[in-house]
């Protein structure tokens, strides 16, 4: 006799519920809300840290030309001449209140002078007849390259020993200390030059009196979001890039 014996399978089917799939949009809502609110500061920060490697590699670069074998050409009809180079930092346009915030300029230029006297004589980072392009612009124009900041982040501030060796900074917060002592005491210009075979960097800093500042270990130039009031930061980012007279070049 053949019994035949029927099984009822279980249903295997399954499914979100409408609590598991409103937990789930929910999760996904709160990381996103929170990764778009940090994402300006994250942009903000990057854009700072890019700019002082790019500043920091302009002045690299000055000194690998005039320490090295790099040559000029158009100076004389006999071939190259090895001469100084060096970077030229103006101060910051000033702000205006209403308007928008100038871009900053900075010059790479190989020192033409005879004998060299370290620091920059072209037209000026800000002269607009100034047509300044990789290579020699013409008979007597030390102008190599002229960079724009044109993003968020500028050049705040521009000084003499940012590294005050003479001054004991809190240890709350040194940085911030240092950043703001060079907000409030900036320099006209700065040209830092380099001449082979040394690595050391010369240093020709003017004050608003178009004075020469002697007896400078170091110098600074402070990079963050302007306010429009003015050159004091806005935002949490400020970055330092620091010169010392050895050639160290460093990012604080």
């Amino acid at each position: 006799m053949l019994l035949s014996i029927k099984h009822k399978v279980p249903s295997t089917s399954s499914g979100f519920t409408l609590i598991e799939l409103l937990v789930t949009i929910s999760i996904f809502l709160i990381v996103t809300v929170v990764t778009l609110a940090n994402f300006p500061q994250f942009s903000n920060k990057l854009s700072l840290d890019l700019l002082a490697e790019d500043i920091a590699l302009s002045i690299k670069q000055a000194q690998v030309f005039g320490s090295s074998v790099f040559g000029t050409t158009g100076d004389v009809s006999s071939g190259k001449i090895f001469k100084a180079y060096g970077v030229h930092f103006p101060a910051p346009l000033p702000i205006i209140a209403s308007q928008p915030i100038p871009n900053y300029n900075y010059i790479l230029y190989a020192d033409l002078s005879t004998p060299p006297n370290n620091q920059y004589d072209g037209l000026g980072p800000f002269d607009t007849a100034l047509k300044c392009s990789s290579g020699m612009t013409g008979s007597g124009s030390e102008c190599l390259d002229k960079y724009i900041v044109n993003g968020i982040n500028k050049v705040l501030a521009v000084c003499a020993n940012y590294q005050d060796l003479n001054k004991t900074y809190s240890l709350v917060d040194p940085r911030g200390k240092r950043i703001s002592d060079c907000i409030s005491n900036p320099v006209k210009s700065l040209d830092v030059t380099f001449i082979r075979p040394s690595l050391e960097a010369k240093f020709v800093i003017k004050d608003s009196g178009n004075n020469i500042l002697p007896n400078t270990s170091n110098v600074g130039i402070v990079l963050g979001i302007p306010s429009s009031a003015g050159s004091s930061p806005r935002g949490p980012h400020q970055k330092a890039v620091i010169i010392w007279k050895t050639g160290l070049i460093s990012i604080e």
